[in-house]
């Protein structure tokens, strides 16, 4: 038990610090269907995070993911195996149209700060009794120390060390991860959006991507279109690529963008609400934040 809350504190401080940095980016979470066309009762997904190399998972994704089908009715997927690389997951697939298969918000990473000198720090909580602290950093090869994070103010503050009545606030990460599949003729009731939070409504269906076509979407906060959000393009099997990030791109006034391709294949699009640009240096930062991200494919 004693290891267990080490491990658990230890990967709440990773975490703390990608929140801090906003790095969505240098790792991302996915969700892949083994075929996005279904002729059987069932689909197997793979659930992993990845170094912007796709797909090849560096870890699994934890959590309850839940299927839409074509009626509308959402369900959740209880066939899940976690392993060290990746998780599977396995979706019945009993009627013909169309499935969104998705993480849901339970989940929610919460994270307390205090503001002190007019900055906002994370509180970093000690480790359970019996845990041990963080570790040191690893010796790089051939002995040599490894590299340090530059100097600069500090991220965090220990519970232990926030004065008394000082500001506080909580913050709440979801992460989004979404992907459909069809069996035979696509349908678009799983496409629906619930107005909560942070989505992508697909204006193309997702399971009918061509490269002479491309891919329109919109994108909406509670709702509301979201102007000038940005999202990044991966495709996959781009670990060859000298080019790792396929393409980049932002919503106009009216919250919808269209990507365009040169060449078939699955691809991933990924993209965080709201941006790190968004809160100017000083402001406390959003009650909510999203990670986002959509895997699908491109015919030609």
């Amino acid at each position: 038990m004693a290891a267990q809350a080490s491990a658990h504190y230890k990967l709440s401080i990773v975490l703390a610090s990608c929140l801090a940095a906003q790095a969505a980016m240098a790792h991302t979470p996915y969700l892949l269907p083994v075929s996005f066309s279904i002729t059987r009762p069932h689909v197997s997904l793979q659930a992993g995070i990845s170094d912007d190399l796709f797909f090849l998972p560096e870890g699994p994704v934890r959590g309850d993911f839940y299927a839409v089908a074509p009626n509308g009715s959402r369900s959740k997927l209880n066939s899940v195996t976690v392993l060290k690389d990746f998780t599977v997951i396995e979706a019945d697939i009993p009627d013909a149209g169309t499935y969104k298969l998705a993480t849901g918000d339970e989940g929610a990473r919460i994270t307390k700060l205090v503001k002190l000198d007019g900055r906002w720090l994370m509180v970093r909580q000690p480790p359970a009794a019996g845990g041990a602290s963080a570790p040191a950093a690893a010796p790089a090869p051939g002995g040599a120390s490894a590299p340090q994070r530059p100097a600069g103010p500090p991220r965090f503050i220990d519970a232990a060390a926030v004065p008394a009545g000082v500001e506080t606030m909580e913050t709440r990460s979801f992460q989004r991860l979404e992907t459909y599949v069809t069996k035979g003729a696509p349908s678009k009731a799983a496409l629906a959006i619930s107005g909560q939070g942070f989505e992508v409504r697909p204006l193309t269906h997702p399971n009918e991507i061509f490269i002479d076509q491309g891919f329109a979407f919109e994108a909406l906060a509670d709702g509301q279109p979201v102007k000038e959000q940005k999202f990044t393009v991966f495709h996959g099997g781009n670990a060859y690529d000298e080019k790792k990030v396929y393409a980049k791109i932002a919503t106009d006034a009216q919250g919808r963008a269209q990507l365009k391709f040169d060449k078939p294949g699955i691809y991933l699009m990924t993209s965080r609400y709201p941006a790190a640009s968004a809160t100017p240096a000083g402001a406390a930062p959003p009650p909510k934040s999203y990670g986002y991200t959509l895997t699908f494919e491109v015919f030609q």
